[in-house]
């Protein structure tokens, strides 16, 4: 019988996953990137949608861009959600609800986090989510755990959670983890970036294992995933096996890309740098 065996390393006081824990890590190629900025990306359930944002134009605004095959020229969200200019995506597949930031018109000061409605055909206009989450600081970069009933993100750099009541986010407190922007929460890891120490330079992304306010000892992607450069935005597929995330790092089509990555605890699939696999024994 095979088995997956996990190699674990401790670096200042965290655990790293070892680099043969992925079968490949790629460019996603043009389109969906180009000559600008594109980075801070959010992907569906079944990896053929993804939100991200894109410089072109001159200002950060959120674009979508789906797969079928191959990835299509991404589309500008419209002004109900970028103007004058939006950021942090999270798509909630199970409620068709995007989250994002941004600074507008009626909000509670500083940097908010908004949310619009998807009703299949339009997107309704972004709605605040209130006091309970948005204060007079920066409040952004937002994820929602994996039954539902947490709120993961960041304010003035370090995560938050808030609770669920009826249809809105309440109680929001320190969850103990530190500094970082949380982007997905799947398996009962949160995944988030971060420049803490220990990592491999710039901003890294890491995971840790808990909910609410309890939560083990994070962990470093490696350098297989992070570099000395910037990597951000981890999103996952629900099956977890595919990882989407940005990085400035050399060899891309502008200033940041948007990359993928192959976990191998599942099948492995045929890329544009080829079909790669990795067995355990």
């Amino acid at each position: 019988m095979k088995k997956v065996v996990f190699l674990v390393l401790t670096v200042f006081s965290t655990t790293v996953l070892a680099q043969a824990d992925w079968a490949y890590v790629q460019n996603l190629g043009s389109p969906p990137n180009c000559s600008n900025w594109d980075y801070q990306c959010s992907v569906d359930n079944d990896g053929d949608k993804l939100f991200f944002v894109c410089s072109a134009g001159g200002g950060d605004r959120i674009y979508v861009t789906k797969k079928n095959g191959t990835w299509s020229t991404p589309q500008i969200l419209p002004s109900k959600i970028n103007d004058p200019g939006a950021y942090n995506p999270y798509w909630h597949s199970s409620s068709n609800n995007l989250y994002f930031s941004g600074v507008f018109s009626g909000g509670q000061g500083g940097a908010d986090i908004w949310r619009s409605y998807w009703t299949g055909s339009s997107w309704e206009t972004r709605e605040n989510l209130g006091s309970s989450i948005n204060t007079p600081a920066n409040e952004y970069a937002g994820c929602i755990s994996s039954n539902g009933s947490h709120f993961y993100f960041a304010r003035s750099g370090y995560i938050y959670v808030a609770g669920k009541s009826g249809n809105n986010w309440v109680n929001a407190r320190l969850t103990g983890i530190g500094n970082g922007h949380p982007s997905c929460y799947i398996n009962g890891y949160l995944y988030f970036y971060s420049n803490r120490s220990g990592g491999h330079g710039g901003t890294d992304i890491w995971r840790v294992k808990g909910s609410g306010t309890s939560w083990g000892t994070p962990e470093n992607l490696d350098s297989q995933i992070n570099t000395s450069a910037n990597e951000n935005s981890p999103t996952w597929t629900s099956d977890g096996k595919y990882l989407f995330f940005s990085s400035n790092k050399s060899g891309g089509y502008g200033m940041y890309d948007m990359y993928e990555a192959r976990y191998t605890e599942s099948a492995t699939r045929d890329s544009s740098i080829g079909k790669i696999k990795a067995l355990f024994h």
